[in-house]
């Protein structure tokens, strides 16, 4: 995380070259946003406000979230709003079950009639990616000010795969 927020930086920097600057996420992207305010407040830059929304700091996803096999990962993704079959999702290979997948969201409108399976992999790859960022990334106390809004429900899949006890998304311990 901290590696791809350099490179987010960089260009933030060519657009508005000095602070105060304004950042703001959802899900992963509030995480990436707490990281570039840690980056930009370290190298002497005013950040006047981080907001986040619906993230979860790493204490707040348990270990057993990294082990989730490619299924359970696009279960957790798609689970809540397309009726999917863990079983009949291990019957198929790799290409075919995100064709499925693909069909079974688009079915239910969830997705453009040309999303492509090309996009679909590219999808779940970065998906998989950013969790695996996630569950490497030492989150550091926040100095500044940081705004956090939460859904007032969790769909099933959030809830299996963060902590149910902690309403401030594990970042109580880590915000001023």
């Amino acid at each position: 995380i901290s590696q791809m927020d350099a490179l987010h930086i960089r260009p933030l920097k060519e657009v508005q070259p000095d602070g105060p600057y304004l950042l703001a996420g959802w899900s992963f992207g509030g995480l990436a946003a707490y990281e570039m305010a840690q980056q930009l407040r370290l190298a002497g830059d005013a950040v006047a406000l981080l907001v986040m929304f619906d993230t979860y700091a790493p204490s707040a996803i348990p270990d057993t979230v990294r082990n989730l096999d490619e299924v359970k990962r696009l279960m957790s993704l798609f689970g809540d709003d397309v009726d999917l079959s863990e079983d009949y999702l291990r019957s198929l290979d790799a290409k075919e079950r995100v064709s499925y997948i693909v069909a079974k969201v688009k079915e239910a409108d969830l997705l453009p009639t040309d999303f492509s399976i090309d996009q679909a992999d590219r999808l779940i790859t970065m998906f998989s990616t950013n969790a695996d960022a996630v569950h490497d990334y030492q989150a550091k106390p926040y100095a500044g000010a940081l705004t956090l809004f939460t859904a007032k429900e969790k769909t099933e899949a959030i809830a299996a795969v963060t902590r149910n006890d902690e309403p401030t998304h594990g970042w109580g311990s880590l915000a001023a």
